[in-house]
């Protein structure tokens, strides 16, 4: 699914204006694509700025976030909540056991409607407003501020990338063309596809402190971002998964066989993630549902551990504990591969390779129940245990917290 699908598909579930007695003759569940969670938010009103020191506290275990000098301090806003209590369109028992825990740990939104009217993103308890009339997704945290996905409410608007800092300034480092983004391991650089403007495209890299391009590599429009990690930024042209590249700046895309799987690569580890096996052709012929965890040796993919039974996966920010989906939810230790059942039904909590992680090994997860339900859930990947962040009416109610990449 491109980008412009899920947007217009979270735009139109915003939308939606389904009677409150509508009940389906079964449960639908909508995965919420976490990868750019869609939470209008807006600018409060303006105030002095000094630059002194901000609690920002964006760290995260083995990955620090560097922080230099002082951040500005966010003009004040007003805090909103987000609804804790049992739905009942549909009621969902499964659900309604599980206790409510703390606050999400990473960068989300809050915003009092969804027409784009006041909000803003808040992070370990620092709340920053941010402009009003815009679409926001977070897409992770860099030196006293956050890089942003940022698009016009409505039809028509221009989805662009930047750098949202500490006082609700917003720095724009031009439009997105293609899918994904990846921010480098040590958080200086993004890397996105950006247009050319002869129906072409380019991975731009920006340097998230200036702005400035640093490097950029021709491709087309509807080319993927994957990641970026040890080996260097990962891309699909065209989204064709055979023509998977590494690309280190400086030197040229080296192509690499995923076999049929797509690839997704992940900051903080080098271990890359291997899901969404090609389907099986008429001949019989394909990979089988099936997920793997590799590593790049040379020019080749080399497995670590294969997990059958299911096509879709998330692998944590560490690179050790694998969690994917099929007739259970699942977690397996990658080197070993001693494995934990979460205590949850797959239909609550869609484990693919857009997933958000707080922690080594606390997962989250947004879901729609039905006609009038939205939960966000979190999960502890080692002991199984799962509890709700939030849990509300989809109308009527406040639509957050937007869960964001840390």
């Amino acid at each position: 699914m491109n980008l412009d699908q899920r947007l217009t598909d979270a735009l139109d579930s915003a939308a939606r204006t389904v009677p409150d007695d509508a009940v389906p003759a079964e449960i639908v569940n909508t995965p919420v694509r976490r990868t750019r969670p869609v939470l209008v938010v807006a600018l409060a009103a303006a105030a002095v700025v000094a630059a002194v020191a901000v609690p920002v506290a964006l760290s995260r275990n083995h990955d620090p976030q560097v922080t230099t000098g002082s951040c500005a301090t966010p003009p004040a806003v007003e805090p909103l909540e987000y609804s804790q209590v049992n739905g009942t369109k549909p009621a969902t028992p499964e659900v309604d056991r599980m206790p409510f825990g703390a606050p999400p740990r990473v960068p989300f939104t809050m915003a009092p409607n969804r027409e784009g009217t006041g909000g803003y993103l808040e992070d370990n308890g620092v709340r920053t407003p941010v402009e009003t009339g815009y679409t926001y997704f977070g897409l992770g945290r860099v030196d006293c501020g956050w890089i942003i996905g940022r698009q016009r409410y409505g039809p028509g608007g221009e989805l662009v990338i930047g750098r949202l800092d500490t006082s609700g300034a917003f720095n724009s480092f031009g439009a997105v063309s293609g899918d994904g983004m990846g921010l480098s391991p040590d958080r200086s650089e993004v890397a996105f596809v950006a247009p050319t403007g002869d129906g072409q495209a380019r991975v731009a890299v920006r340097n998230v402190a200036t702005g400035k391009e640093t490097a950029s590599w021709p491709t087309d429009l509807e080319a993927e971002v994957l990641g970026w990690n040890g080996a260097g930024i990962w891309f699909m042209p065209r989204g064709e998964r055979t023509q998977t590249r590494v690309w280190k700046p400086g030197s040229e895309p080296v192509p690499v066989d995923t076999e049929g799987r797509r690839l997704t690569a992940y900051r903080t580890t080098d271990r890359i993630l291997l899901s969404e096996p090609a389907q099986t052709g008429e001949d019989g012929q394909g990979p089988g549902p099936c997920v793997r965890v590799a590593e790049l040796d040379g020019t080749r993919l080399r497995t670590l551990r294969e997990q059958c039974g299911s096509s879709t996966a998330v692998l944590s920010p560490d690179g050790k504990i694998l969690v994917a989906e099929g007739a259970t939810v699942g977690a397996v230790v990658v080197d070993t591969g001693a494995k934990t059942r979460l205590q949850l039904s797959p239909r609550l909590l869609h484990a693919d390779y857009p997933g958000v992680w707080e922690d080594d090994t606390h997962l989250i997860g947004q879901m729609g129940l039905g006609t009038n339900r939205d939960i966000t859930l979190r999960c502890d990947v080692v002991n199984g245990s799962c509890e709700r962040i939030q849990d509300g009416p989809r109308q009527g109610g406040l639509p957050g917290p937007g869960i964001g990449r840390p």
